[in-house]
């Protein structure tokens, strides 16, 4: 399925995309440096990701801590 995850601050705008590409099933890690899409570093504070694969979604809350 294609599998796309974004995060977004707390206002709702998407600060960068970590994947967007189709994938086979079976488990898979991803890990976010702390940067925005432009490479700059985004303040501490709470983001939320949201998963999408094929028909599922879902968001999470995170929060990044420096």
């Amino acid at each position: 399925a294609h599998v796309r995850i974004d995060i977004y601050n707390v206002i709702g705008q998407k600060v960068r995309t970590l994947v967007d590409e189709d994938q086979v099933a079976g488990y898979k890690s991803v890990i976010w440096d702390g940067k925005s899409g432009s490479g700059n570093v985004v303040a501490s504070g709470v983001y939320f990701a949201r998963v999408q694969a094929g028909s599922f979604s879902e968001a999470k809350k995170m929060m990044l801590l420096k």
